[in-house]
């Protein structure tokens, strides 16, 4: 099914969540995945053609195609007043749908709710892992939530969402993040704020860049206007990396622009232009990466006393601008900027970001695979990859894979780099980075003969 979306998007950059999107609402069913993919190409949800990455913005949770209702209300026809209301609430509750929390959502008996859920998991509408259920169709879970009143789906969103916050002593994962949904489609303001923030703070850290962005400006939207400064650069200057990561350049450059504005102290001006290098850097723009890596350490330079976020902004200005310098065919000065990076990391082993040690092996791999030996090369790249590996990070380790690949397509390992190459494809299809995604795939097209095109996409897309 994951294949045949690959093919009706014609889009070597079908950003991840369209993918769990279209799987979750078609539940399988290729009638409603057809329906689906049509609907949300027309809507202007997703945006495709011509080889170019995809744009996605995810349907209103009470959305579904015109098309599609009609085959829902014939499946509903006949249900009692008490089922489908029962029915409605299940679907209100989300992803957690228990006995517990439907109880708590209808004031009814658990018992009595699992002889009702019974005979829909019977007649196929829910699953049942004996932990909780869910819709197999989840176009069928969104009709319903469209046939609850906006006044009473407002109330029950947030009596769901004070249910979820009991469910643990601290809430993290998706449990955070739905409780955040439906804390967001009440009319619970100050929550609603608290939770945006907290689903925006770890989805960025996981590397959930499309799902960051959205929490972002749930957030961003119930702000109060004498908010604070540092609160509000923090929030401009994540959402422009993030915008940054996943192809929006002009809206990268607008959030980054925003928090240089905002920008007061030393460290947080060199963390913009950190940010706004790597921007750059990432459009090919090295001219412009060149000036803010520069600034950066120019900056580091000045004060008298560096903090670590500031140390760490050099440390990465230095690597990224030896790249640059590398490519440039300035390898004695990309060396001498390795070199100040190292002389950085080991004086400050206490800078926040570990994960800047396997940059400098990354960078330092690449300038070894030009001008040293490949095996002292492969063996600075393994090392970072192991430190990418233990931090963590997600996007270092995509970047070192991806980086890796021409020594070992030089040295004839073709298994192993292209193995490499569908890890890069896979890692960079979950951070929805579209820039990531397009040496990866343009290298493996090359090399992988046409009658096994199909085997191949079978193979990524079926695995992420």
């Amino acid at each position: 099914m994951r294949t045949m979306l690959f093919f009706a998007l014609k889009s070597p950059g079908v950003p991840v969540d369209v993918i769990d999107y279209m799987s979750s609402q078609s539940g399988g069913n290729t009638r409603f995945l057809q329906m689906l993919v049509n609907w949300c190409i027309e809507s202007g949800a997703v945006g495709v053609g011509n080889g170019r990455a995809a744009r996605w913005s995810e349907p209103r949770e009470d959305a579904t195609p015109p098309e599609v209702r009609p085959v829902l209300d014939s499946i509903l026809e006949g249900l009692s007043e008490e089922q489908l209301k029962v029915l409605k609430r299940s679907a209100l509750a989300g992803r957690f749908l228990t006995l517990s929390l439907l109880s708590h959502l209808t004031g009814m008996e658990e018992l009595t709710l699992a002889e009702i859920l019974d005979d829909f998991v019977g007649s196929g509408l829910l699953l049942d892992d004996g932990q909780g259920y869910q819709f197999k169709f989840g176009v069928m879970r969104s009709y319903l939530v469209s046939l609850i009143s906006p006044s009473l789906r407002s109330i029950l969103h947030e009596r769901t969402a004070a249910a979820l916050e009991l469910m643990g002593d601290e809430l993290f994962g998706e449990l955070l993040t739905e409780t955040a949904r439906h804390y967001c489609c009440s009319r619970n303001t100050e929550k609603a704020l608290s939770f945006s923030r907290m689903a925006a703070g770890q989805t960025f850290r996981e590397g959930q860049h499309s799902q960051s962005i959205h929490w972002y400006r749930e957030y961003l939207e119930r702000l109060p206007a004498d908010t604070d400064t540092e609160e509000l650069f923090c929030v401009h200057l994540n959402m422009g990396t993030l915008f940054s990561i996943t192809g929006k350049a002009e809206e990268a450059d607008r959030h980054m622009n925003k928090a240089l504005e905002m920008a007061s102290k030393p460290v947080d001006r060199a963390a913009v232009f950190y940010r706004l290098g790597d921007s750059y850097k990432r459009r090919s723009m090295y001219s412009k990466a060149m000036e803010m890596f520069d600034e950066v350490v120019s900056i580091g330079n000045s004060v008298e006393s560096r903090e670590s976020i500031l140390i760490g902004s050099m440390i990465g200005a230095l690597l990224e601008s030896s790249f640059i310098s590398r490519l440039q065919g300035r390898r004695g000065e990309a060396g001498k900027k390795l070199e100040d990076a190292k002389r950085l990391i080991d004086e400050h082993p206490d800078r926040p970001d570990g994960s800047l040690e396997g940059l400098y092996y990354a960078r330092l791999a690449d300038l070894e695979s030009e001008t040293g030996t490949p095996t002292r090369a492969l063996d600075h790249y393994r090392t970072a990859l192991d430190i990418s590996i233990t931090h963590n990070d997600p996007s270092m380790e995509a970047l070192i894979l991806n980086n890796m690949h021409g020594l070992l397509e030089h040295g004839g390992h073709y298994t192993e780099m292209l193995d490499t190459l569908k890890q890069v494809v896979r890692l960079n299809n979950r951070l929805d980075d579209q820039l990531g995604l397009l040496s990866p795939t343009t290298t493996l097209r090359r090399h992988i003969p046409i009658s096994t095109c199909w085997t191949f996409h079978e193979g990524i897309f079926s695995s992420i």
